[in-house]
């Protein structure tokens, strides 16, 4: 999406050259296959290890918490863990640059920057949430402590799950003024209640 908003918004004379159907459809492509082959990795690298345990700390099961259970050195799991990590988080300076880029382009504009700001906020939010959500999630699991209560232990072993789907119809639907409009009388109205 962002490189699509990129070549819309900064090279608007060349984008149907460059954002061709074969283009849009290897990004997709992309999209789809690298993190299904990230995933089918971690997971046959875990097929190798012999269990110790069958305690998971979270309320799901996932490829870290197995390979926490095992008995044997872990250290290619690791090591591809931290370059998965790396390469996500590379896509996700790739977003931020290309929507500096954008920004850099519109600023000439009051009304250009509205329209983009109106185009690609929403999006930037969402991946935004998404990472810091998925960024303490491996960190929790990596590093999390045993001294955490149970009920917060849970909370943080879901909370990637839960917030971004609850963020993202807000993120999106404030785009529409229908809703925006009724979400500010709604906040308006509970200020004078409350006053």
């Amino acid at each position: 999406m962002a490189y699509d908003r990129y070549v819309a918004i900064c090279r608007p004379l060349e984008y149907h050259a460059i954002m061709t159907p074969l283009t849009t459809g290897k990004l997709i492509l992309f999209s789809w296959i690298f993190p299904f082959c990230c995933g089918c990795i971690g997971t046959l690298l875990t097929f190798r290890l012999p269990l110790c345990g069958s305690h998971i700390e979270k309320l799901y099961c996932d490829n870290w918490s197995v390979v926490k259970l095992s008995c044997v050195d872990t250290t290619v799991n690791n090591g591809y863990g931290y370059v998965v990590a790396c390469i996500f988080f590379a896509h996700f300076l790739f977003i931020l640059f290309s929507y500096m880029k954008i920004l850099r382009a519109c600023r000439t504009s009051s009304i250009a920057m509205s329209k983009c700001l109106q185009t690609c906020l929403p999006h930037l939010l969402t991946v935004i949430n998404y990472n810091i959500a998925m960024l303490f999630d491996v960190m929790y699991s990596k590093y999390g402590s045993h001294n955490v209560p149970q009920v917060l232990h849970n909370l943080l072993s879901v909370e990637f799950l839960i917030v971004p789907p609850i963020f993202n119809p807000l993120i999106y639907g404030l785009n529409f003024q229908k809703i925006r409009n009724k979400v500010t009388r709604m906040c308006s109205r509970n200020k004078v209640i409350h006053t």
